[in-house]
C-alpha cells in the first residue's frame, strides 16, 4: 500500500493515541488550547473523560473544545499524510475553538444536543442556520456502501474508493483504484459502480444504501429514466444493476460525513496498483482510525 508505518513528524511507530494525543505537533496544539496533558494520554481515557465533562452544565463547554480540538488535529495529520498543506498549530486550535462557539451557541437554541452527542449519537441534530450531522450505519438487512472520487492537483492521476459496512456499523470490505476517467464526475461515478459491483458479485447483497457526497452523480442517479444521467453507461449499468433481484437506495451526504470513502480514494491517487481490504484486521491502520470517527458518531456541522 505505501502508508508510511511511522509518524512523519517524530519517526516513531504511528497509532491512534500517538496521533492525536502524543505526536509532538498534536502536543502542541493542546498546549495552546491550555488542556492539561496529564489527561490526554490515550483515547479511551480521553473518551471517559469527555463523558465525565459532558455531563454537567459548567463543564460541557470544555468537552466540546476538546472533542473539536482533536478532530482538527486529526484533519492537521491527514493533510500531512497526503502532502497537503499542513495548518500552524495556532491556526489548528483556532479553528477548534471557532467550531466549538458555534456548537455552543446553537445549544442555547436546540437543549436536545449537548457535547456526549459529538461522541455517542448516530442521529443528526439541526439548529437555525446551521446543520448538525453525522454518518448514520445503515438499516437492518441493508449495507451500505459509500463511495467517492479524487483527483490530484494537476488533473493527471486519480482515484476511486469504497467503504462497505453493516448495520452495526462492522467494516465489511473497502477498495479502491485508479481510473482512465479522471473528471470528477466520472471518478464519482466510478466508485460507486465499484462499491455496488462488489457488493452484488461478492457479497450477493440483496438490499444496499449507495452513499455518497457529489451533488451531480447522486442526481443523476436518483433520477428516473429520460434524465441526463442515461447517456452514461455507468448510470445506465449502476441502474440495472438495482433492478436485477437487488434494491439500491441511492442517498446524498456531506463530505465531512464521508471521510472513509474519501481517505481510500486520496490513498489510492496516491498509490498505484488496485487494492482490496476484506474485514477490519485486514484495514491500514490509518484507515482504521478515520473509521473509528464514524464509529463514535463523531457530529460534523455546516451553515444551511
Amino acid at each position: 500500500m505505501g502508508i508510511h508505518p511511522q509518524c512523519l513528524v517524530c519517526q516513531i511507530e504511528e497509532s491512534l493515541d500517538h496521533a492525536i494525543f502524543q505526536c509532538y505537533r498534536a502536543v502542541e496544539v493542546w498546549r495552546r488550547a491550555k488542556f492539561p496533558m496529564e489527561i490526554l494520554c490515550h483515547a479511551a481515557s480521553f473518551l471517559q473523560i469527555l463523558g465525565r465533562l459532558a455531563g454537567s452544565s459548567q463543564s460541557r463547554p470544555v468537552a466540546v473544545r476538546a472533542t473539536y480540538t482533536a478532530y482538527q488535529i486529526w484533519l492537521a495529520r491527514n493533510a500531512l499524510m497526503f502532502g497537503e498543506t499542513v495548518p500552524p498549530q495556532r491556526v489548528v486550535v483556532e479553528r477548534a475553538r471557532l467550531l466549538a462557539m458555534e456548537v455552543l451557541q446553537a445549544t442555547h437554541l436546540d437543549g436536545s444536543l449537548i457535547a456526549r452527542d459529538t461522541w455517542g449519537s448516530t442521529s443528526a441534530r439541526g439548529a437555525p442556520r446551521m446543520v448538525f450531522f453525522t454518518w448514520e450505519p445503515p438499516p437492518p438487512s441493508f449495507l451500505k456502501v459509500n463511495f467517492d472520487g479524487s483527483i490530484l492537483q494537476g488533473g493527471e492521476r486519480g482515484g476511486v474508493g469504497f467503504v462497505v459496512r453493516g448495520p452495526n456499523s462492522s467494516v465489511i470490505a473497502a477498495g479502491g483504484f485508479q481510473p482512465f476517467d479522471i473528471s470528477v464526475p466520472g471518478a464519482e461515478l466510478r466508485a460507486a459502480w465499484a462499491g455496488l459491483r462488489y457488493v452484488r458479485r461478492a457479497l450477493q447483497a440483496r438490499d444496499v444504501l449507495l452513499e455518497g457526497d457529489s451533488v451531480i452523480v447522486i442526481g443523476w442517479l436518483s433520477q428516473a429514466s429520460g434524465g441526463v444521467g442515461d447517456y452514461h453507461p455507468l448510470v445506465r449499468d449502476i441502474r440495472s444493476m438495482g433492478c436485477d433481484e437487488m434494491v439500491v437506495q441511492v442517498r446524498y451526504m456531506f463530505r465531512e460525513a464521508n471521510g472513509a470513502a474519501d481517505w481510500v480514494a486520496s490513498s489510492v491517487a496516491n498509490h498505484s496498483g488496485d487494492h482490496l481490504w476484506v474485514g477490519e484486521a485486514e484495514l491500514p491502520r490509518a484507515l482504521h482510525d478515520v473509521l473509528l470517527f464514524d464509529f463514535l458518531g463523531c457530529i460534523h456541522t455546516r451553515y444551511a
